[in-house]
């Protein structure tokens, strides 16, 4: 195993590493605590260097636990050319680094430039109306327009987040789609062709979750905050009260992020 094999392995056991979230990464980067430090010093060492205490649960066992899950998965995103961002490496998304929850790794399958000059989440709903889906399309295109350089995200879920991932591709913009599974599969199968789309024209599909975890919806909650934390702006276009698109124009919201609606016809 080299040099590099063995610190992409470290960066994914951090995201394995259960209680290793975006506040302990953060503090290990500003006291110079490397992922690979995090793993072989030992562990009074690490928790004199980031001010912890064994009610934080890091003990030998899960971290070896952690490093035999990071080298399968290793094996796995090498054979698919799937990327690896850490939060503890200067190239992961400045903008979702920013929140207080980010996602300690993510995994990226395509090329996207995931620090444009200009952002927007597009959601909304499964279900829309064709109100909806006629300005979500319009508002896309015209966004894209103004800003050739713009990156659209949204959730490649059935319905408003389809529709801005076309719209974009058809403008010839970036489009990210987050997901809320492992990158071994596609979550709605009925989309899998859009995706391949997205890639093959620089986009890129990306989640916190390695191979094997499948959807569930609480999966779905925590990916809303990667949709929000990605973007600048997020626009919901429609949505029930308690929907996804809700939730996450919430967590944009919190995070001090444009949040924009699309108004409901008059006639409703």
């Amino acid at each position: 195993m080299n040099h590099t094999e063995e610190d992409a392995i470290y960066r994914i056991a951090l995201g394995m590493m259960k209680g290793c979230n975006a506040s302990i990464v953060k503090r290990m980067v500003e006291r110079g605590v490397t992922p690979r430090e995090f793993f072989t010093l030992d562990l009074l060492s690490v928790y004199d260097a980031l001010g912890l205490n064994s009610k934080n649960g890091f003990g030998a066992n899960s971290r070896e636990d952690s490093l035999q899950k990071a080298k399968n998965e290793y094996q796995f995103v090498s054979r698919h050319s799937i990327r690896v961002l850490s939060l503890a490496d200067d190239d992961y998304p400045w903008l979702l680094a920013e929140i207080p929850d980010a996602p300690v790794t993510l995994y990226m399958l395509g090329d996207a430039e995931l620090n444009p000059m200009h952002s927007a989440s597009i959601v909304g709903t499964r279900k829309p109306t064709k109100y909806g889906m006629s300005f979500c399309s319009r508002f896309c295109t015209d966004l894209c327009g103004y800003f050739p350089d713009l990156s659209i995200v949204s959730g490649l879920a059935l319905g408003i987040d389809a529709a801005a991932h076309t719209a974009a591709l058809d403008s010839g913009c970036q489009t990210i789609a987050v997901v809320a599974h492992g990158l071994d599969t596609l979550y709605p199968a009925a989309n899998r062709d859009l995706a391949r789309r997205i890639i093959k024209n620089g986009g890129a599909v990306i989640t916190e979750y390695p191979s094997g975890s499948t959807p569930h919806r609480s999966c779905f909650l925590e990916r809303n905050r990667i949709v929000a934390g990605l973007s600048q702006l997020t626009v919901v276009v429609e949505s029930p009260i308690k929907g996804g698109a809700m939730s996450t124009a919430n967590l944009a919201f919190n995070y001090d992020r444009e949040v924009m609606a699309l108004p409901g016809r008059v006639t409703d």
